[in-house]
Formats: C-alpha cells, sequence, structure tokens
C-alpha cells in the first residue's frame, strides 16, 4: 500500500478536531491494479481522518460534513449540560 498527498483545489473545511489544515491523501494498492484508490482526509496538525471513499469528492463531502455536524454535537452537549445545574437548583 502507498499512501501519497494528492493536490485538489476543493475548499476543504478546517478540521473538526483542531481546527487544523486537512490534506486530501489517495492509498493505492501497488501491485494490485483490480483495487481501486481509496481517498481520505487527513488533518496535518492532528492526524484525524475523515471517511475513505472510492472517490475523492466524496471523502471531501464528508470531512465537510464532519465539521458541521461536530460543531451541531458540541452545541448540543453545552447546551444540555447548561440545563443540568437548574435542575437542582432549590
Amino acid at each position: 500500500m502507498c499512501y501519497t498527498k494528492q493536490e485538489t483545489t476543493a475548499e476543504l473545511k478546517p478540521c473538526p478536531f483542531c481546527g487544523g489544515r486537512g490534506e486530501l491523501i489517495v492509498l493505492e494498492h501497488e501491485g494490485i491494479p483490480e483495487l481501486e484508490p481509496i481517498y481520505f482526509i487527513r488533518c496535518y496538525d492532528c492526524d484525524a481522518c475523515g471517511s475513505h471513499d472510492d472517490n475523492p469528492f466524496s471523502a471531501i463531502s464528508g470531512w465537510n460534513r464532519e465539521r458541521l455536524d461536530t460543531a451541531i454535537r458540541e452545541r448540543a452537549e453545552g447546551s444540555f449540560i447548561g440545563i443540568i445545574p437548574n435542575l437542582y437548583k432549590t
């Protein structure tokens, strides 16, 4: 297997975990031409990886969507945690 960085003109959102820079990575199976390459986005700073896909545009879309999903989840958790202390006030 061979990992290589591939240039892309598509917009990559910052890492959903650290805010770092994402890069498109291609995993190619050397010596096995019948296997298609696999694409994913990896954070240059913290090495977090997005979902793997056989299409670079789907991998990019998944990475950018994860950023949105993480922000929504963090906001929901923060809002929920903020409510809990009020339940126990006397």
